[in-house]
Formats: C-alpha cells, structure tokens, sequence
C-alpha cells in the first residue's frame, strides 16, 4: 500500500479496521489514512433537511483563530482581495469575515449542500457569490477568476483524491496567493479514549498531525508560514462532548428498538427525538454538568498535564510556484 501524500510503500502498516475498511500509518510523513477511498457526495448533496445548517449561525473558537491570522497577515494590504472558502456550508465565517475582518475584499463561497447555500443566500445576502458545486467537478465548478486566500476549514481530511484537491488548490490561487485550513489533530486528547463517530469514513479518510501536513504542503510547493494548535479542550466542551455520546447512544437505542417492534408511526417517534435533544440543551445538560463535575474536573485536569494538543489543527501556507 502506497502512502496517499508521500507516496512511501515501504513504510506503511495497516493499523485498525473499521466496517469495510483499512486504517493504514505511513512511517515516513506520519499520515494515517483509510482504504477504500470512497467517497459518497451524495450523504451531503441529498440532505434533505440539514437542521444544523438551516437554523443556526456557526460559529466556533477555530473560526476566531482563522480571522485574526487573516487580518494580522492581510488587512491593509492595497487591492482588493478575491477569497473563496471551500466547504462554506451556510456561510456562517464568510459572514464574519464581511462584518469584522476589516479586509478589502470580495467574498465568495462553495459547499455540497444546497440547503446550506440557500440558508446563505438568504440570510447573509451573499447571492451568486456562493454556490452549491463540486470543487473537483470542472463542469460544475470552473473559474477564469484567480482567489488571493482560500479558506479549507474542515475539508482536507474529507478528500479521498489528495493531490487533485492540492493540485486544483493551486490552480486557482493567484501567484504568491494563500491557503487557511483546519484539520482535526490526530494527537488529540480524546475524552474516555471514544472517538467521535465524524472521525471514520465515510466521513472522514485521513487524520492528520503537524508533521504529515508540513509534508504534504512541502511537497506541493506551498511555503509553510504557520501551523497551531486551536479549538482547546475546556470543562464545558468535556462535558458537552461526553454528554452528547450519551445522548446519540440513546438516540440510536430507542429508534433500534422501534425498528425491532416495526413502530410504523415513525412522526411520532421523531416528534419524541427532537423532544429530547430539546429537553437535554435547555435542561439536562446543566443538570449533568453540576453532577459530574468532580469526573470533569480530573479528566480536565488529565487533558493539562498529558500534553496533548488542542482538538484541531490550523495551517496557514503561501503558493510559492
């Protein structure tokens, strides 16, 4: 098996299975990475309800982290910027961007979902200036304009076709243009050592440390300018986080069941979920947090002293060729 960034056989081990695939450890730059690389755009493009996108404005602390390296290393530059983010979903960080970067630019973004895109065309007023295309698909998404800055946050780890993605990266960066992105940090410190469900295929088919992501970049001529850690583990993200494995457990135990018993009156079961997630963000979750804040306050103080990274990586490269 050939490594899919470095392209290192020798070196490269399988390392743990999942469903129908193989977690394979490249020695040399680090990368693990699943196979079969197959990815489904479908599970993004035919959502037909993406309430998380639709309902809510997305902000996060890695967002925060993402503006000021873009105002520290961009704002009052003459000109105006072209920034495209890839994977923009309903638009919530283009939005900021517009409002509190203080950057000269015009701003565009692209996602898979298409509810998304319309959560953003009518709720940040960003019109034809996103669109819901394939970045890798040059019939759907293909552009004379060249982008100073493109915005990755949350996307490398999803590609299945690496150096295509790199390379059209490239191709659409003007000369000394750059990339911003965020991985999530595969030496993170992972709470009851479960990781998360997001964390396998098809969701994710690469997980990524400093040292294999200043190895791709290298080798795709990008010079690295900055890499962080970001997206820390607080007492309150433990206990969100634990509580939400918790919650999904039961989720996915009651609707088992009901498919067990053939309930047929599926509304109602779904009337009882939302009930639920309702009833455990208003109200459990805070019962929760004050009963088990001993448990938080050791495994908080775990997180500290093992050394271990925030829960994502950010990258901030330039395109030196």
């Amino acid at each position: 098996m050939n490594c899919i960034s470095c392209g290192n056989k020798d070196d490269t081990v399988p390392v743990d299975d999942y469903k129908i695939w193989t977690l394979y450890h490249c020695k040399d730059c680090n990368l693990h990475f699943w196979d079969p690389l197959d990815f489904d755009e479908t599970q993004y493009r035919n959502r037909v309800k993406y309430s998380r996108y639709e309902l809510f404005e997305i902000i996060e602390p890695y967002h925060h982290q993402a503006l000021k390296v873009l105002q520290d290393n961009f704002k009052g530059i003459h000109g105006k910027l072209n920034i495209l983010e890839i994977g923009c979903g309903n638009g919530s960080f283009l939005n900021m961007l517009t409002d509190k970067s203080g950057l000269n630019a015009n701003y565009y973004g692209i996602d898979l979902n298409c509810h998304a895109i319309e959560f953003a065309k009518n709720n940040f007023g960003f019109g034809e200036n996103v669109k819901c295309v394939d970045f890798l698909d040059e019939s759907e998404f293909s552009s004379e304009r060249l982008y100073d800055i493109l915005i990755i946050l949350e996307v490398l780890e999803h590609q299945t076709e690496l150096h295509v993605f790199i390379d059209k990266l490239k191709k659409m960066l003007a000369p000394g243009g750059c990339i911003i992105g965020t991985v999530p940090n595969n030496d993170r410190y992972i709470p009851l050592g479960i990781r998360e469900i997001w964390d396998y295929p098809p969701h994710h088919f690469t997980r990524w440390d400093s040292l294999s992501l200043r190895r791709l970049l290298s080798n795709h001529n990008f010079q690295t300018i900055e890499i962080m850690s970001c997206n820390h583990w607080s007492i309150s993200r433990l206990s969100n986080h634990i509580q939400s494995l918790l919650v999904r457990r039961f989720r996915n135990f009651i609707f088992k069941k009901s498919v067990e018993m053939e309930t047929t009156n599926m509304t109602s079961l779904s009337t009882f979920l939302v009930f639920i997630r309702t009833l455990n963000k208003y109200v459990i979750k805070y019962i929760f947090r004050i009963l088990t804040m001993p448990i938080l306050l050791i495994m908080h103080s775990h997180y500290i002293n093992s050394g271990r990274k925030g829960t994502l990586i950010m990258f901030f490269a330039k395109n030196i060729k």
